[in-house]
Formats: structure tokens, sequence, C-alpha cells
């Protein structure tokens, strides 16, 4: 199987870690479903190019071993109850989209999520934080606090 798509179908549950164990799979969209609990460590689908889990009730970190998968380069993680950081081990990737937009990230944005991507969504994440580089985002306080993406689009 190289594609596997089950989007809006009202899917629920955790899924297994083994849920990926084909290495020719390519695409997996599971985005507008019910699915929770953690977001499993996808290792053996290393073909994968897209990864859809958006708008789930996923929890817990975005998995740091997504970095392995060499020729991953779309990732939406959006609309899910992810908490942590955004791992820095990602930006070995060529990512062309990253969407982690409306989870509850925290601490600072690596530098290359901003700088590096074609197209990278942090919005709706109130702990997140990170510089100001772009002109209509957020400016440094004064106070020296790090600005926050909890509204502004990147």
């Amino acid at each position: 199987m190289y594609r596997f798509s089950a989007s809006l179908n009202g899917l629920n549950g955790n899924l297994p870690e083994n849920f990926c164990d084909s290495p020719v799979m390519s695409i997996i969209n599971l985005s507008h479903n019910s699915f929770s609990g953690p977001i499993p460590e996808f290792r053996n689908c290393i073909k994968l190019v897209s990864l859809s889990l958006a708008d789930n009730r996923f929890t817990g970190n975005i998995p740091s071993s997504l970095a392995q998968l060499a020729v991953l380069t779309y990732i939406d993680l959006s609309s899910n109850d992810l908490s942590g950081e955004i791992p820095p081990e990602l930006q070995n990737l060529k990512l062309a989209l990253f969407n982690v937009s409306y989870n509850q990230l925290s601490s600072s944005v690596p530098l290359y999520i901003i700088t590096g991507l074609p197209a990278s969504y942090l919005q709706g994440n109130p702990g997140l934080c990170g510089p100001s580089i772009i002109s209509s985002g957020p400016s440094l306080p004064s106070h020296g606090l790090c600005p926050t993406f909890a509204s502004s689009k990147y």
C-alpha cells in the first residue's frame, strides 16, 4: 500500500505503535477524525512524504523520530492537543509545509522553522514564543519576554 487516506470518517481511539509497518507507504491522511493518544513513531515508514493528522485529539509530544523519515516534506498536525516543544531534530528534514497550529505547544520556536520553511503555521499555541523576524509578526517586548504565537500566522 502506497497511500492511506481515512479522512472524515469519524474514526476514534489510539493508533497502534505499529500503525505504519509498510516501508513503501508515502502518504498518510487521517485528518478530521477523533483519534486520541500519542502520535506513533512511524519509524518503518521510510518513504513517507506526507503526514496529515490534523483535526483529531492527539496528545503528548511531536515524535522526534519523524526526523528520521528523510523524504518527509509535508507535516500537518494542526488542531490537536499536542504539548511540549517542536523537536529540534526536524531541522534535518526538507519540509515544504509544517503546520502545528492550534495545539498546546510551548517553548521557543527553533529559528529554522521561522526562516527555513516555505510554509509554517504556528498560531494558536499560546506557549510558543520566538524571535520577531517577520514584519507582520509580534515585536519583542521591551521587558525581554519572548513574543508568543498565540494568534500570529507565520
